[in-house]
């Protein structure tokens, strides 16, 4: 099942202390790894959502989530409403920040053929979902609510997955291999 995807770049990365989606890894940013992954596993077009575009914007069409304040559901709603736009009923959304990520996984969330959320069978991960892009506007709504990500995601079927493909990058510590590089280093 080919569909669009979109990589959340967007976050604040406080915890990381620098952008997360620019460090590199093996001389790749995360993002461009992720979205390497989600290409092999066959989903077409990637794209890049985030704020503002990178300069250079690199190799990926960008979406631009133009909201203030950073709530990750943000982001969502700007991959489903660009998803809609090109006629797609489902989209992939996925953070730049899942370290472990492989193309296995990917074509197992993509098998389940509709709207469905990973989960490591004991704690879900929102972001990596796929969705209806009919639920653009429902998504910006409840990231203007302030509401928890996991309220896009709440009654979707879970597709579990292994929790080391799972795992967030929200601190130096949780980067694997050497010291990585990039801006902001």
């Amino acid at each position: 099942m080919s569909l669009p995807a979109y990589v959340l770049v967007g976050g604040r990365s406080t915890r990381m202390g620098r952008d997360k989606a620019r460090i590199h890894i093996d001389g790749v940013p995360l993002a461009l790894r992720i979205a390497a992954v989600l290409a092999d596993a066959g989903c077409g077009p990637v794209h890049l959502v985030g704020k503002a575009a990178w300069d250079p914007p690199g190799p990926l069409p960008w979406v631009l989530d133009d909201a203030p304040d950073g709530h990750p559901l943000l982001g969502v709603a700007a991959a489903l409403r660009h998803a809609a736009a090109s006629g797609a009923a489902l989209a992939l959304t996925c953070p730049c920040d899942l370290v472990g990520l492989d193309v296995a996984s990917v074509r197992t969330l993509l098998a389940a053929g509709g709207p469905c959320i990973a989960s490591d069978g004991e704690r879900s991960q929102p972001l990596l979902a796929v969705l209806a892009t009919s639920q653009a506007e429902a998504v910006r709504a409840l990231a203007d609510a302030g509401a928890p990500v996991r309220a896009a995601t709440t009654g979707l079927p879970v597709v579990v997955l292994p929790a080391d493909v799972l795992r967030n990058a929200n601190h130096p510590g949780d980067l694997p291999g050497p010291t990585p590089s990039g801006p902001g280093r």
